[in-house]
């Protein structure tokens, strides 16, 4: 798990990261939900003389349930960040459905167009150096 997480960076598609998290939490909530049961099934059945002889056996069971537990909301979180990631990235493309296909600057009158595909066509900004965009306007 941890190897996986170290270089989830080397992989370029936040898509495959997402799936490869996915997988990874899968794994740690089912490894999490077997050891709480192993605990549950031994509190149930143990009497009470055998949990005084167990009683530091069991203990290290208690890590163990805290431990995946941990591990379980820690992927999660991994995991909610590239979702989060991969949303905004999809609004941002909705908002701004463009790509730069150009630039070009005019140095005399101190600024430079950017010339955006859209997908119903080329849209041009006006952009001026240390200030906002002036205009948007739609090129047919």
């Amino acid at each position: 798990m941890l190897i996986k997480i170290y270089f989830l960076g080397f992989i370029d598609s936040k898509q495959a990261r997402l799936s490869i998290v996915k997988d990874i939490l899968g794994k740690v909530s089912e490894a999490a939900q077997e050891i709480s049961s192993l605990k549950e099934s031994l509190d149930e059945s143990l009497s009470e003389e055998d949990k005084i002889f167990a009683k530091y056996p069991l203990k290290t069971l208690d890590y163990g349930v805290m431990s995946h537990e941990a591990a379980k909301n820690w992927v999660n979180e991994i995991y909610e960040t590239i979702k989060k990631t991969l949303e905004i990235r999809s609004l941002a493309s909705f908002l701004f459905p463009f790509k730069l296909i150009s630039s070009l600057s005019i140095r005399n009158h101190h600024h430079r167009l950017v010339y955006l595909q859209a997908v119903s066509g080329v849209a041009l900004i006006h952009l001026y150096l240390n200030r906002p965009p002036k205009a948007f306007k739609s090129l047919k």
